[in-house]
């Protein structure tokens, strides 16, 4: 599963619509639509964003099927705002 396919279970599971979830974090729906198809990939800003808007970690939406993510990776996106520390292994 990759990081579009998640934000769309994610989305589907909040059962919130493109538009809707669009408002949420200040994008377009196309924009979401292009990150869901996997012809694009959110910034570390708007995982940000999504993470907290379908609350979901952000490592939700970033581990591979073989939970391979490079941490510092991780620690960039997450900074120092403790959710490396609280979700690292949630969902």
């Amino acid at each position: 599963m990759n990081v579009g396919d998640k934000i769309k279970l994610a989305r589907a599971s909040k059962g919130l619509s493109l538009n809707k979830l669009s408002q949420q974090i200040g994008v377009s729906k196309v924009a979401i639509s292009k990150w869901e198809t996997g012809k694009v990939v959110p910034s570390s800003d708007r995982l940000l964003q999504l993470s907290k808007s379908l609350d979901k970690p952000v490592p939700f939406f970033l581990r591979q099927e073989q939970n391979v993510v490079s941490l510092t990776f991780v620690k960039e996106v997450c900074g120092n705002n403790g959710y490396l520390e609280d979700f690292w292994f949630g969902e």
